[in-house]
């Protein structure tokens, strides 16, 4: 069943919706509930696909995804951070729930979200998202992390955030700082601007 809904074309499954399917049934399983096969036809856009998901996880985890996908990695010390700043119940077997999930890679020296999925947080402009984006530009400010703290400004006020990089990419190359630039130019790309 699950191969047939996340085909993209004859004889070729898109990986990323076969593990949403995977992790909808297997979170629908574990509160025993059934899943038919009607609850997936036609539902191949993330955003239904991803609704549905979340509609099997407790609002602890929910919040949890939500905050999590401002980050671009993010490791048990931010998650209990972004925990106790939002609110939501940040435990050791919720962040093993969490990283269980198919759209969750590891990413040395964390975690991250699927890419897709933190874009469509972004676009649908998500209140937990967004906070999160504010909580972080503040951590990574104090922690001196210069490319954190323009991608989180970035995604609060895109002027903003470009200027901030501006300033940050002049004063890392008068001052010759290679390994800043390098992040900076990285940065850019991802964010396409």
């Amino acid at each position: 069943m699950l191969i047939t809904y996340t085909s993209v074309t004859p004889n070729q499954v898109h990986p990323f919706y076969l593990g949403l399917c995977a992790d909808r049934v297997r979170t629908a399983e574990s509160q025993q509930k059934s899943l038919n096969k009607n609850e997936f036809s036609g539902e191949l856009a993330t955003r239904k696909l991803m609704s549905r998901l979340l509609w099997y996880v407790d609002e602890e985890i929910q919040d949890a995804i939500h905050a999590l996908s401002a980050c671009r990695t993010f490791d048990r010390k931010l998650y209990f951070i972004l925990g106790d700043a939002l609110h939501f119940n940040a435990t050791p077997a919720t962040f093993r729930i969490l990283t269980g999930f198919s759209f969750v890679w590891q990413d040395e020296p964390g975690y991250r979200i699927h890419d897709l999925l933190r874009r469509l947080y972004h676009e649908e402009g998500n209140d937990t998202t967004n906070q999160a984006h504010v909580i972080l530009e503040k951590h990574y400010r104090k922690q001196k992390q210069v490319a954190e703290t323009i991608y989180h400004t970035f995604y609060q006020n895109q002027a903003r955030g470009i200027a901030q990089w501006n300033d940050a990419f002049i004063t890392a190359d008068s001052n010759r700082s290679e390994e800043l630039c390098r992040s900076l130019l990285e940065l850019r790309n991802k964010l396409a601007f």
